[in-house]
Order: structure tokens, then sequence, then C-alpha cells
């Protein structure tokens, strides 16, 4: 392993995040990386081709990309690195700046800049699972139904104003509105048939700053299905407390069929229509983090 101070590392920090960071802020990050990293690339990206772009020029110049946003953020430094085949990647890096943070959250980066700081100098390599979706991946969770767009219909200047709680202004909205999925999942060996008002595929413990899924994680290979009956508020109920009328289920091979066209919600982002195929990699990627 590279020693930290020797490591080449770049950092990438996004502009478009949910959260308005200071200026005050913003130069703490960076004066703490120079102190933790001898040789360090900063760019500030403005857009996502910008970022993207970033993130593939590095592979094969450092040793480490430290990305600085939300779970979106994260998701599109996971689908460019791999692109690439795992011994040319570099090690990921992760500095939580978004409105809810969950998939940080995942591997042990939770809390305040300055702790997230302090995984980054301890410089904890683990290897962690992938879940490809499709042609696309995610790190903590694939959803549709009831509540699952609810972070990316929520406007970027309600998020930059109220943080997290405009995300449960616009869940307000969702409780009275009925889903019912008529949904067919196969799971490994297991096949569910069932209506439900949301399908919630997790690799990890938080959703929506909840904590819904304890028994996870993050290097077993698994993702966690969860399929609630319909009830009241569509069923949210049902995840909060006890998991009462709902169907957990593990696997590494998961296919969801639904009849109506549904959109998908890939770590807080919109994702593709219609029936899924999701096949996770185990522990596939290299990041800094902290496992429990």
């Amino acid at each position: 392993m590279v020693e930290v101070k020797s490591m080449k590392a770049l950092y990438l920090c996004s502009n478009k995040t949910g959260l308005k960071k200071s200026e005050k802020k913003t130069q703490m990050i960076f004066d703490s990386l120079r102190n933790i990293y001898k040789d360090i690339t900063i760019i500030k990206t403005e857009n996502i081709e910008d970022f993207e772009e970033n993130i593939r020029k590095s592979v094969g110049i450092f040793d480490i990309v430290i990305v600085g946003g939300g779970d979106g953020t994260l998701k599109v430094a996971v689908t460019i690195l791999m692109e690439f085949a795992k011994e040319k990647r570099p090690v990921l890096g992760y500095l939580p700046l978004g409105t809810i943070n969950d998939a940080g959250k995942a591997v042990g980066i939770n809390g305040s800049i300055k702790k997230a700081l302090k995984i980054l100098e301890r410089n904890s390599i683990v290897e962690v699972d992938v879940c490809k979706v499709n042609n696309e991946y995610f790190n903590f969770v694939c959803a549709t139904g009831a509540y699952s767009d609810i972070s990316y219909v929520t406007k970027r200047k309600a998020k930059k104003f109220f943080g997290k709680f405009a995300y449960y202004f616009v869940a307000i909205g969702s409780l009275f509105k009925r889903k019912k999925l008529e949904v067919h999942v196969e799971a490994d060996d297991q096949i569910i048939d069932m209506k439900t008002p949301l399908v919630l595929i997790m690799n990890s413990k938080n959703v929506g700053g909840f904590p819904v899924n304890f028994n996870y994680s993050v290097v077993d290979g698994l993702v966690e299905i969860y399929l609630t009956k319909p009830g009241l508020f569509n069923g949210l109920l049902h995840y909060l407390f006890f998991k009462m009328r709902t169907i957990k289920l593990k696997a590494s091979h998961v296919k969801v069929s639904i009849k109506s066209n549904e959109t998908w919600c890939l770590d807080g982002e919109k994702g593709f229509d219609g029936n899924i195929e999701i096949n996770v990699i185990k522990q596939e990627l290299r990041m800094i983090g902290k496992l429990k």
C-alpha cells in the first residue's frame, strides 16, 4: 500500500450539490487535504461533463481520486471508474457535501466533514461491492414506487435553503397519493409476486436520512430487497416501525418486472423506466472507508 503522504491525489469538488458551502468551509477542506497529501491537485467542476472527463483522465495518473459532493456525485464517480479494469482504477475517496449523504454512510463516512477528512488521513482501503443495474450502477439504493422520486423532484433551491427538510416537505405530499405496483421479483432462487406501493433495494443502512436496513454489508456480495404490503401512508409505517407486513430478501442477482412502466431512482437520481436486472459484483471497488 502506498503511504498516504506519498499518494498522488486528485480532489474533484462539484459546485452543484444541494447544500450551499461557505468559502471558509471550502478553504478548510483544501487546506486539510494539502496537509494529508503532499502531492494533490484540486479541481472545481462546474458541470457533469467536466466532472466525468476529469475522473477518466485520473486513471493511470493518480493513486487516489477524492470526490466532494452528494450521493449523485459519488454515483457518477463509481460509474466512470467501472469503465476501467480494477487494477487500473485509482482508490476512491469521498467527502460528503450533499444534502443527505446516505451513500457515504454505507462505508463509514458520516458525521462532519472533519471526521471524513480523518478517515482519509487514516487511509484505510476497503474493497466494497458494486451494484450493476441494467447498464448502470448504484451504490446504496435502487427504488421505485411511492416516495422514490422525492430526491430528484425536490428543487435545488429548496435544498440549499432548507437542507434535508426540503425532502420531508415534498414527502408529505406523497403520503396520501396511493400507489400500488404489481411486481414479479426473482431474487436468486426466490420468487415473489405481489402488489406493493414501493420496491426498495438497498446496499446500505440509510435511505432518505432514515435507518431502514440494519443488517447490511457492503462486502458480502448481496443486496437487501424490501417489499411491503399496501397500507396507511403507502406502507411507510411498515418500513419505519418493526418492518411489519414487509418481505425482506437477500440476493446477489435480482430481476424485477412491473406491469406498469415505472421510473427507478438510483442513489437519489432519476434512472430508467421499466424492468430491471441487478448483479452484485463482490468487493470490486477500492475505497477509503471505515466498515462497521
